[in-house]
């Protein structure tokens, strides 16, 4: 703040009256002295008014200076709130997003949570699939493994049981006028192999009992 200089007020110096001639008068009639009286106070107030205003102007000049740099403080402080608000704002506009981002990682974190849940049961699913397979396929192969047994039992039974079939219908069969002595005959006559049914054949050239005889 300017300070104000104190006004230095000069007061007028009243004029001395010059020295009557010799023999005249030293006293000076009473209106001279009222008019000087008047005059000189006259200049002591317009003096005193000067001051007043140049005193009240420097003042004035003072106070706007004050003005001004409260006004020039009053911008900065709300330059200063604007920026403080702008970040604030900023600072909010960030927070806002940071907490977006979160919503949105969580939100993964759930559905790949949820996708792994989902393919550990398809897994799981899977597993017992392959395993009812798999025990299907054992079944499966130990049906086999029976029906070929019971294939070849069914086989050596047969087997066993042709050669009393043979016999059986051998004997079941018609009587022919051709019969063999023995298996040179057979093939003398060309009739060698001779089966079960063929003429001539009988159970003394069929030695193992196949049916066939003089092989």
């Amino acid at each position: 703040m300017e300070q104000t200089r104190p006004i230095e007020m000069t007061m007028p110096t009243p004029r001395v009256a010059a020295e009557p001639p010799s023999g005249a008068s030293t006293q000076a009639p009473p209106e001279r002295k009222k008019r000087l009286h008047r005059r000189r106070w006259v200049q002591i107030v317009v003096t005193a008014l000067v001051a007043l205003f140049i005193g009240v102007g420097l003042g004035a000049s003072g106070n706007d200076a004050e003005v001004a740099q409260a006004q020039e403080e009053t911008r900065s402080a709300e330059t200063a709130r604007a920026s403080a608000e702008a970040d604030s704002t900023a600072a909010a506009e960030a927070q806002t997003q940071a907490e977006q981002a979160r919503v949105a990682a969580e939100e993964t974190a759930q559905q790949a949570a949820a996708g792994r849940a989902d393919a550990e049961t398809a897994l799981a699913a899977a597993q017992g699939q392959v395993k009812d397979l798999e025990t299907q396929l054992t079944s499966a192969q130990a049906d086999l493994a029976s029906a070929k047994k019971s294939t070849a039992k069914a086989s050596s039974s047969s087997a066993a049981a042709a050669p009393g079939a043979a016999a059986a219908l051998a004997e079941s069969a018609p009587s022919s006028d051709v019969s063999y002595q023995n298996c040179s005959a057979v093939r003398a006559a060309g009739a060698d192999p001779i089966r079960t049914g063929d003429p001539g054949y009988s159970r003394k050239l069929d030695r193992d009992g196949d049916g066939v005889g003089c092989e």
